[in-house]
């Protein structure tokens, strides 16, 4: 009884290795991306970046940008791989797509240019 025992533990224990590692990993992907896309460019230049990627268009200034992303939502994995086919048009959407896919951290968004991105969610 005590090698069953054992044996629960250790695929207990290899089941949250796997779960970290592939975490770790999912993140270290993020992590490329996110540096390859934002690499030496201004707050205005990644602004007017997103801004145009999902509504078309560019603001002169960071809060024209703000504006023109009003009412347009999108789960930050997706914007970083490209993925603007997702963009929502509603907030239930977006809460949606984002149990789907998945939170981007907020402190990474604030600290890596994403903030134009930031939708307050609530459930």
């Amino acid at each position: 009884m005590a090698d069953i025992d054992s044996l629960k533990a250790n695929v207990k224990r290899l089941k949250l290795e796997i779960k970290r590692a592939k975490k770790d990993l999912k993140e270290a992907k993020d992590n490329e991306a996110v540096n390859v896309y934002f690499h030496d460019k201004t707050n205005l230049q990644i602004v007017q970046e997103i801004c145009e990627n999902l509504v078309g268009e560019r603001g002169e200034t960071v809060n024209a940008c703000m504006d023109h992303l009003k009412g347009v939502y999108i789960n930050i994995y997706d914007y970083v791989e490209g993925d603007y086919e997702q963009t929502c048009f509603s907030l239930q959407d977006l809460k949606k797509r984002c149990i789907k896919r998945g939170y981007f951290k907020l402190d990474r968004a604030k600290n890596e240019h994403l903030k134009a991105l930031l939708k307050k969610l609530f459930f």
